[in-house]
């Protein structure tokens, strides 16, 4: 038996994806009418919508308390309260900035990755690689969580985990065999690098969040203003507008569409990056891994559609949208928005955890009823 876990707050996880989307399909119009791709310059756009997204909805924050009484009040979903004690942070400021420093470096480098170094090595290989590799997230998230955070990792959950990893393997292995060449190695070990990133830079925004208590958008600026300054250090190297000088070159006409189209990926990005860090407040990195992926079986008809690459085999087509397909379905199993009520899978999710907990609270309504009813006749 099969029951869907419903969760609360899926409104911001949903924003999360569809933005991830919208973002997506600007840039692949950017890629394929501009041919305007894997450049610098979105390093210092997707940076820079971090600082003022982050900075944006921070002072909407405190215009927000600014208008209240003391006590709790909800912002985004997020629980404020006005006028409270500092808190004593378990870390202290070293620390803190340092985990600042790492986890704006880790997401320069994964930037640096996706952007710039990869798009140019793909070569003839598949194009889609990038997100269909995207399920090695989901597994390092999950370890990373297990032994950084201390999140235990239950029966149905350890199930799902080797389900996914086998379907990860599956991938590799048939992805060597079908493009065997130097280059394929090479992709695949910077792609499972890259994602390690992505995962360990979401497991330190989590540790700063639940145990520095840190607010979520002053972080999300910080890490901009970090990864700003890391962008420039790169700049010295690679010219941001390089890119842009050979459009104008080659189509001065193109230039006003395509300075719109970075306009809207600016925006798309801050909007995401928002989204992004209440979805990790609210839920876990292993979560927020789910939310990164399950787009990905879409891309794979996108890519075999448009006969982009090497993504038109028709056998290929169909093995990696299954893999796909079942890593979607398992990763809801491991994050309890599928319960399998099967060989005691269904014990310690969300589901059951929540109505036992309803169970008890009915229960100690009751009692305190009939202590009420005792004390009503006897006293």
């Amino acid at each position: 038996m099969i029951k869907i876990g419903t969760r609360p707050n899926l409104f911001y996880p949903s924003m999360f994806i569809i933005f991830n989307g919208l973002r997506k399909i600007d840039s692949i119009i950017m890629e394929k009418y501009f041919n305007f791709s894997c450049d610098t310059l979105f390093i210092f756009l997707m940076f820079f919508a971090d600082f003022l997204s982050g900075l944006t909805i921070y002072l909407s924050q405190q215009k927000f308390l600014r208008k209240k009484d003391s006590g709790a009040y909800k912002f985004m979903g997020i629980e404020l309260i006005k006028n409270e004690l500092d808190m004593n942070r378990p870390d202290g400021t070293c620390k803190i900035l340092l985990l600042f420093f790492l986890g704006s470096y880790l997401d320069f480098v994964e930037y640096i990755f996706s952007s710039y170094y990869l798009p140019g090595e793909y070569g003839q290989i598949s194009i889609s690689l990038e997100w269909r590799l995207k399920s090695f997230i989901i597994c390092t998230s999950a370890l990373f969580c297990y032994f950084i955070l201390g999140l235990p990792i239950f029966k149905h959950q350890k199930i799902s985990l080797i389900i996914i990893l086998i379907c990860l393997i599956i991938l590799v292995v048939t992805e060597m065999i079908e493009y065997y060449q130097d280059r394929i190695f090479k992709v695949i070990f910077f792609l499972v690098i890259n994602q390690a990133f992505n995962s360990g830079l979401d497991v330190i925004e989590k540790y700063l969040l639940e145990y520095d208590f840190l607010n979520p958008f002053i972080m999300l600026m910080t890490e901009g203003l970090i990864g700003l300054f890391y962008s420039s250090l790169f700049a010295i190297y690679q010219n941001p507008f390089q890119k842009i000088k050979s459009v104008y070159k080659m189509d001065p006409g193109k230039m006003p569409f395509l300075i719109i189209f970075l306009i809207i990926f600016f925006i798309l990005t801050c909007v995401r990056n928002i989204y992004r860090v209440i979805t990790n407040k609210l839920y876990s990195p292993t979560n927020k891994a789910l939310f990164d992926y399950i787009l990905t079986p879409l891309i794979i008809v996108y890519y075999f559609i448009s006969k982009d690459n090497n993504d038109n085999d028709l056998y290929s087509f169909i093995i990696n949208l299954f893999i796909s397909l079942i890593t979607v379905f398992c990763s809801l199993i491991y994050n309890d928005f599928i319960i399998i009520f099967c060989c005691d899978m269904e014990r310690n999710t969300h589901y059951e955890v929540s109505k036992r907990a309803s169970v008890m609270d009915l229960e100690a309504l009751n009692d305190s009823d009939c202590d009420s009813t005792f004390n009503e006749q006897f006293f």
